[in-house]
């Protein structure tokens, strides 16, 4: 059977991660706690101020893992040799402020498996994203990366279960996204074996004036998947628009296709 996903589905996604990007929350209305923003903490004994400043007094402090509420995103500033947002935040009934380079851009706990927290947020350099796992509050894996962009293009999180995937409790796609057309953007997809975190792939592509690039991959869940197989599809070539930018044929300068297993701590091609 041959084995081709419609490549319109695959461009609908590049666009939408291409025009995606993260958010903060701007709320005027102070007393409206429930309508903020949770973010969760990414470093310890982080200090917590009276002003957006690091003259400001210190008047508490949060710990990794704690959730704090941001109730509204202040002056940019560099500290050390990172970038990020003073906020004023809501915790534990106080309202203070803090600088968000010490928030993770993303957590979540494992639906598998809740006493599972995962944690994303900057790594060491620019370039770097680090990846915390805690059980039952304490930490248990703490490591960098460098995933399919910069930390800075990365917008969202997302844990999917197995899709299908045996030996695996949740897969974590992190999702990073294009500055411009022509740029690289896609997930870096990490493997939950509900002890340790594996990576497991790169799922990436760009577009531009009808030409694009694509190294995607199918679960056996997904709608055109296969039990046991992981099937990844090297695609580049154009896509023909008429006069009135409706798409027409796709011509494929590549359209490589292997199947791949997953053994438990790796992806073996079958074919």
């Amino acid at each position: 059977m041959k084995f081709t996903p419609p490549f319109s589905i695959f461009l609908s996604l590049l666009v939408f991660q291409l025009f995606s990007s993260s958010s903060f929350a701007q709320i005027d209305k102070d007393n409206i706690v429930s309508a903020y923003q949770s973010r969760y903490v990414f470093a310890t004994n982080v200090n917590l101020r009276s002003m957006p400043s690091l003259n400001g007094e210190i008047v508490g402090k949060v710990n990794e893992g704690d959730v704090v509420q941001i109730m509204k995103t202040l002056k940019r500033e560099i500290i050390g040799n990172l970038e990020g947002f003073w906020v004023k935040v809501h915790f534990n009934g106080k309202i203070a402020y803090m600088w968000d380079g010490l928030l993770a851009r993303w957590g979540e706990k494992a639906g598998t498996n809740p006493d599972y927290l995962f944690l994303v947020g900057k790594g060491s350099t620019g370039e770097m994203t680090r990846m915390k796992i805690f059980f039952q509050g304490n930490k248990v894996d703490d490591f960098e990366f460098k995933g399919v962009r910069t930390y800075s293009g990365m917008y969202s999180g997302k844990l999917t279960g197995p899709k299908g995937v045996h030996g695996v409790k949740e897969f974590i796609f992190l999702e990073y996204s294009a500055e411009a057309c022509g740029e690289i953007n896609g997930s870096t997809i990490f493997a939950f074996d509900g002890k340790k975190v594996h990576r497991f792939f790169d799922d990436h592509g760009m577009g531009d004036s009808g030409f694009f690039e694509s190294y995607h991959m199918v679960f056996p869940s997904d709608p055109i998947g296969k039990t046991g197989e992981l099937h990844v599809f090297d695609q580049a070539g154009e896509t023909i628009y008429d006069e009135e930018g409706k798409e027409g044929e796709t011509e494929f300068s590549k359209n490589i296709h292997k199947v791949f297993k997953w053994t438990g701590n790796k992806l073996i091609q079958i074919k």
